[in-house]
């Protein structure tokens, strides 16, 4: 029962155009094994459907009740993304149970949203980050002589990621990051001039960022990918001579990982309620910050890589050697998460 409604185990899994399904490393631009997965489900009892987003039928009510597993997108100008944005929203509204919950998605390439999540969750094991975010350059408020890092919204492996210490500096990275030329602004203003209406120019800053204080002092970060009970702990060097972890390609992975970073993990993977994440997690004197986090269509290295993770045994976390298998880790960390809510 969910909500006082019966839930039928009905799965649909959405594939894009190029049949592809969540991401994997086994291949450049791989993917997960979607047949395997769905053998899978129906060997734990599920009725499982494969379609593609462009194959959704809106007029169907066979949608509601089920449980839709889906993916993100990653390409150029997130165009796709913002296709799969309107399925997914569809589908909310026809009663589909989406896994994860659409905001989850809307969190994906949008780190201003991933900020607004941030900021109302009233977690403040989460909230020692602060950002402020801005749709327009023009919106980008008075900054003090303090150190900052600006991120474009969009954007994955440090890419459109600044670090300024001056006012002047952050305003040219900001309008950097945000820029947006278009020539409607130069069209409409001889327009105006011409019939003596005169223009209001539109902004040719117009990508969203975020703007976020700076945590000084750090060489590493961790990228942490959890399903279900499961934990895979990476460490990121920084670059030389830079801030930045993300994309370095200086990886290791943690063989002992502080007991107080795994509880302070479990306690925000608990508070996010989903079956799978990515986190990308700091450590300074013992006190723990999530830079970013992801619940859908993350870089799948941390698991497919790694011989071990670490689980959480009669309150004591223990490491356990294992094969990596995505699609069954995959699949068993939804099944029990449907479990538990249901």
């Amino acid at each position: 029962m969910r909500g006082g409604v019966k839930v039928e185990k009905t799965i649909f899994i959405l594939v894009d155009y190029r049949n592809t399904f969540y991401s994997s490393v086994k291949e450049v631009a791989g993917s997960m094994d979607f047949l395997a997965i769905k053998n899978l489900f129906e060997i734990l009892g599920y009725i499982v459907f494969v379609e593609k987003f462009s194959e959704v039928d809106f007029r169907s009510k066979k949608y509601k009740n089920s449980f839709v597993l889906y993916q993100s997108s990653e390409d150029p100008n997130l165009y796709y993304k913002d296709y799969i944005e309107d399925i997914l929203l569809g589908l909310q509204l026809s009663g589909a149970i989406l896994i994860p919950e659409f905001s989850k998605f809307r969190a994906h390439h949008n780190k201003v949203f991933m900020e607004i999540l941030r900021d109302i969750s009233n977690f403040k094991s989460i909230q020692n980050i602060n950002s402020e975010k801005f749709g327009v350059l023009e919106e980008f408020k008075e900054q003090t002589e303090k150190p900052v890092v600006l991120k474009q919204s969009a954007g994955s492996r440090s890419r459109g990621v600044f670090f300024s210490q001056s006012k002047k500096k952050s305003i040219f990275l900001a309008g950097l990051i945000s820029y947006t030329f278009s020539l409607i602004n130069l069209k409409r203003f001889i327009e105006g001039l011409i019939d003596g209406r005169g223009y209001k120019p539109i902004s040719n800053f117009r990508q969203k960022f975020v703007a976020q204080n700076f945590i000084s002092g750090l060489s590493c970060d961790y990228k942490v990918l959890i399903y279900e009970n499961k934990y895979y702990v990476l460490r990121r060097r920084n670059r030389n001579n830079d801030f930045r972890a993300s994309g370095s390609g200086l990886l290791e992975f943690v063989k002992e990982p502080p007991n107080k970073l795994l509880n302070y993990i479990e306690k925000v993977f608990e508070f996010f309620d989903v079956p799978f994440a990515s986190f990308d997690i700091a450590s300074k004197q013992d006190k723990f910050y999530l830079l970013e986090f992801q619940f859908v269509s993350f870089g799948q290295y941390a698991l497919e890589k790694s011989s071990f993770f670490f689980t959480k045994k009669e309150n004591s976390w223990k490491k356990v050697f294992e094969k990596p298998n995505l699609e069954k880790t995959f699949v068993y960390a939804v099944h029990n998460y449907i479990n538990n809510q249901i």
